[in-house]
């Protein structure tokens, strides 16, 4: 899905799942289990959907590095979730289905 959406809209998505996610949860804490949710561990040598940042010097969650590193159709899931505006890419799928 990820060739289905844009990198110029892949980067809009991101900055507003990040600043929709932070102005929901408050602490790293509940961003770190919020998107932990959506995390898939596959096998024990550590494949995954997605891999999850943490800042060195905290151990907290570094969300946008985090959020680039999903595929198209995760952030997609995500911002429908978090209720941020998909109409944009409802519009550029139908454009490209026909040409």
């Amino acid at each position: 899905m990820n060739d289905l959406i844009s990198p110029k809209y892949q980067m809009k998505l991101v900055k507003d799942v990040h600043d929709t996610i932070w102005s929901e949860y408050k602490s790293y804490s509940e961003v770190y289990y919020f998107i932990n949710k959506w995390h898939v561990v596959y096998d024990e040598w550590g494949n995954e959907n997605f891999h999850i940042h943490i800042k060195p010097n905290s151990g907290n969650i570094d969300l946008e590095p985090t959020l680039h590193g999903m595929d198209g159709d995760i952030l997609l899931k995500i911002a429908i979730e978090m209720g941020v505006d998909t109409r944009l890419y409802s519009f550029n799928t139908n454009i490209q289905k026909y040409n």
